[in-house]
């Protein structure tokens, strides 16, 4: 995978079919025209960059436990972040939590905003999997400021990625991590 940089010591690399897979999503855009283009592009970068802090997330959590990381990895399934956290439950548990911790925290920040400009919860779309028409009133309003639309998807992508690496308790996804963590205390590493 070609490397396009380093970030806090950490080499950032990019794999070929990530690529491949935002040139064929941006062409399919185009064909809508240069709105959806413009929608999807500004979509797929947001959630590049988004996709990236979690795992940079992983990263600074495995290194304060004593642990190292030393690479990130974007492929088309979202990142993997190379990191050896010490071999203790607590350690494995920061390692895996503080990922998501990133999303719930940038989430929780987009939220407040949208909150306080709109004086409404009902701006903000709280279901992370669906984000279908038809909109909320409150969301309708929004559409004659831009960028207070970027802010509900910037919250909606980061709120998705918490909930889907933390609500699927299935190994290697974050929420399988914190359980086998969890569990650990428990019973040993292996059987856990």
């Amino acid at each position: 995978a070609p490397t396009i940089g380093r970030v806090f010591g950490i080499t950032v690399q990019v794999h070929i079919l990530f690529l491949i897979f935002v040139a064929i999503e941006l062409l399919r855009a185009a064909s809508g025209g240069g709105h959806v283009f413009w929608w999807h592009f500004r979509y797929l970068v947001m959630l590049f960059g988004l996709v990236f802090l979690h795992e940079l997330g992983h990263c600074f959590g495995a290194r304060r436990t004593g642990g190292t990381a030393d690479n990130v990895l974007m492929w088309p399934l979202g990142g993997l972040a190379y990191v050896a956290p010490p071999h203790r439950p607590t350690a494995h548990l920061i390692t895996a939590i503080s990922g998501p911790m990133v999303n719930v925290l940038l989430a929780a920040l987009a939220a407040a905003v949208l909150v306080t400009l709109t004086g409404s919860i009902d701006v903000l779309p709280l279901n992370p999997f669906i984000f279908s028409l038809p909109l909320s009133p409150a969301l309708w309003s929004l559409l004659e400021t831009p960028w207070l639309l970027w802010v509900v998807q910037f919250f909606y992508l980061n709120f998705s990625l918490a909930a889907f690496n933390l609500c699927m308790p299935v190994y290697p996804l974050d929420g399988g991590q914190v359980l086998q963590s969890i569990l650990w205390h428990r019973m040993r590493y292996v059987r856990s």
